[in-house]
């Protein structure tokens, strides 16, 4: 399999934590290997506009997304921009090897993106219900941060890519637990304290 193929798979699964960190990292890479890893018709990725579009995008979402309650809004919009992103940066980058069929590459990457934008709402849903989203704020950071190392692994060296969102999955997972447990405790804790006033 060849590593544009990897790169692909960690790029979009990147997306599917954070829609457009991933295109942005793909866009900075570019840039520093002189235009030489996005070919014709991706080239938009990685111009000035695209840059700041992307940048002002990733920054509009990185706070939303700690705010309780407008996450789960920004989730709704993600369905369908989480996936599409997966799909383009899929494309973009097996386009530079061409090792693979262009429509092939987008089912990949709406596939691969989907599915960890699935899992993301499901967890953010059941940390909302069992914790009412306080450790939303917490849970962020840690996509966050999973959507960057991951693209940043895909681009430096394809293969690197599925075994850091692999990882990265595992972290995350583990870090909506501590979420649960944060919210349930932070509200017995402050029924308890209601109790002794009373």
């Amino acid at each position: 399999m060849n590593s544009g193929i990897f790169a692909g798979i960690g790029l979009a699964a990147a997306c599917g934590w954070n829609t457009f960190t991933p295109l942005l990292v793909l866009a900075l890479a570019d840039r520093i290997v002189g235009g030489d890893l996005l070919n014709r018709p991706y080239e938009f990725i990685s111009s000035v506009g695209g840059i700041l579009i992307f940048l002002g995008l990733m920054t509009v979402e990185l706070i939303a997304d700690k705010i309780p309650r407008l996450d789960n809004a920004l989730d709704v919009l993600g369905a369908v921009l989480r996936p599409a992103t997966g799909a383009l940066c899929f494309m973009a980058i097996t386009n530079h090897d061409s090792s693979m069929n262009p429509i092939v590459a987008m089912a990949f990457g709406l596939v691969v993106g989907g599915v960890v934008h699935w899992d993301k709402v499901q967890r953010r849903i059941r940390l909302a219900h069992q914790g009412l989203g306080l450790g939303t704020p917490f849970v962020s950071v840690v996509e966050d941060f999973a959507s960057l190392i991951t693209a940043v692994c895909s681009v430096l060296y394809g293969v690197l890519g599925p075994i850091a969102a692999v990882l990265c999955w595992l972290m995350v997972r583990s870090t909506y637990r501590w979420g649960e447990n944060f919210g349930k405790g932070t509200i017995s804790r402050a029924r308890q304290r209601q109790t002794l006033r009373r």
